[in-house]
Formats: C-alpha cells, structure tokens, sequence
C-alpha cells in the first residue's frame, strides 16, 4: 500500500530518512506547541468530566436504575482513561523533542512504547463507543420491558461489561498487535504498520456504524417515551389510569431523563471520533493522489501527520 509511504507507518529498522525527520520535528516549534495545547486540552477535559460527575452526584441525577448508574460511570472512567494515556503519550512526546541528542537517531522513540500508549488511548475510544451503545440497548429494554424496574438481573450487566472489556482488549491489544516488529522505533506515537492498517480501519468504520445505530435507537426510544408519556396526560379515562401504573409512569420519566442526560455525550463523542478519523483519511488520500508511491516526503509532512496523530 503505496500511501503508507506517506504516513509512514512503522518501518523494520531504523533509517537515516527517519532519523533525519525526527530531527526536524525535534526542530519544529510548531510541533511544540500543538503539544503543549493538546496535554492543557487534556488535563481540562478530565477536569471537566470529575466536575460533572461530583455536580450530578450532588444534584442527585444518579438516582436511576443500577444498570444504568454502572453503565454511566464506566463511561466516564473511559473517558478519564483515554485523556490519561493521551497525556502521558504527549508528555513523552514533548519530552522526548525537548531533549538535546547529538545522534539523530536518538529522537526515534521505541515501537513498544508507542503501541502501549496508543492501543491504551484506542482501547478507551473503542469501549466508549461500546458502551454508549449498551446504554442505547438498555434504554430500550426498560422501554418495551415493564417490569424492568423491578427485575434482578445483577448477574446480566457485570458479565456484559467482562465481555466488552475482553473484546476491546483483543481488538486493542493483539488484532492490531500481530506481526509487529517490536525491536523496532519510529519517528512519531503511532501504532499502525502496513498489516494492521486495513484491521485498524475497518474496526474503527464498524463502531462507527454501531454509534451510528445507537444514536438512532436512543432518538427512537426518546419518541416512544415522550409520546406514551404524553398520551398518558391527556388521556383520564380510568382504564389507562388502571394499566398504567406509577411504576410504568417512574420508568417512563426515568427513559427521557437519562437518554436527554446521554444525548450531548453521545453526540459529541460522534462528532469527535468523525471529525478525527475524516482528516487522517483525508491526509492520507491526498497523499496517495499527489505523491504516490514515488512520493519523496518534504520535511514538513511528519510535521502534518503528528498533528494528526
């Protein structure tokens, strides 16, 4: 695949090109800085997600069914975890082109740190993604099924997050972990090689299907909610006020109150992982239509690409 040699993936040992390119990105003060904006963007996003959960935790609006109040923390802790192993990652970094080497070569960092910290980072996304679709799927549940409340299934939810953690953990760790060269070191944080690249993408494109048709569950079961509770005031005849009970009228409130809480998350953690994974596919074409295979990579594009990373 031609236009890896544009984003130079991991290659199987060191070359005076890379050792050249570490050395103008430990020269490019650009670099720098995009660094330090990223780690103040991290610690304030992680400062951001703890204050949210102490103000709803004071405000009470973690009084819900216990599924969902694990399902919502679990969240949480991965959103923390992905900006902890970002930060790490761009300390590193930052660390790491801040020092002085008389050898070029000494600014390549090692293959096995790299993957480390970003599967840890993708790890986080991937069960991010995962999770918000779980919480789709027991919103629905506590829709259609009424005696939901009421259900003791402590049992069900502990061994679906097992099983989201050991997927995610294969995926992170060893799909996109087989046949590296972990002798080897790179010019920049990345994870991907010319034989996980297509498994990355196409994983990456899936979850984002999966977001896509969480997202749509949790319109449609914010519908049925607000129409049922609607149609539950304006109706008085004694029939309804006998099949309806205050306990259906609880979970109904409780749906449109958690997926209304959800909502923005959701959103914008779509928004972010499209906006992220449209500009390195668009980099990455406009490598592949400019330069091709025969691209000789100006000293600017590792510049671009760590932008990216």
């Amino acid at each position: 695949m031609d236009y890896f040699n544009c984003v130079f993936s991991i290659k199987k040992s060191d070359s005076i090109a890379d050792c050249s390119e570490a050395r103008r990105l430990a020269n490019s003060l650009a670099m720098k800085v995009v660094l330090i904006v990223k780690i103040s963007l991290n610690f304030t996003a992680a400062a951001l997600i703890v204050t949210v959960v102490r103000t709803c935790r004071r405000k009470k609006l973690f009084v819900m069914h216990q599924n969902i109040k694990i399902l919502l923390y679990f969240h949480f802790y991965y959103v923390i975890h992905v900006a902890f192993f970002m930060t790490v990652g761009l300390i590193i970094d930052f660390i790491r082109l801040s020092l002085q080497h008389d050898d070029d070569c000494d600014y390549l960092i090692p293959v096995w740190l790299t993957f480390t910290l970003k599967c840890s980072f993708v790890f986080g996304v991937f069960a991010e993604t995962i999770t918000i679709a779980y919480i789709s799927v027991e919103r629905f549940v506590a829709t259609y099924y009424k005696e939901y409340e009421r259900a003791q299934c402590s049992f069900l939810m502990p061994l679906l997050i097992v099983a989201k953690i050991v997927f995610v953990s294969f995926i992170s760790y060893v799909l996109l972990g087989i046949q590296m060269n972990w002798s080897a070191r790179v010019v920049v944080f990345t994870f991907r090689t010319e034989e996980n690249g297509p498994t990355y993408e196409l994983v990456t494109y899936a979850l984002m299907a999966v977001e896509v048709c969480s997202i749509v569950l949790y319109h449609f079961t914010l519908y049925v909610n607000h129409r049922d509770t609607k149609a539950l005031h304006l109706t008085k005849s004694r029939e309804v006020q006998l099949t309806k009970t205050l306990s259906a009228k609880y979970q109904m409130e409780e749906n449109t109150k958690v997926i209304r809480m959800v909502l923005p998350i959701v959103w914008s953690h779509f928004i972010f992982v499209v906006i992220w994974g449209v500009c390195k596919t668009v980099y990455q074409k406009v490598c592949e239509q400019f330069y091709g295979g025969d691209h000789k990579r100006d000293k600017n594009d590792r510049i671009k690409q760590s932008l990216l990373e």
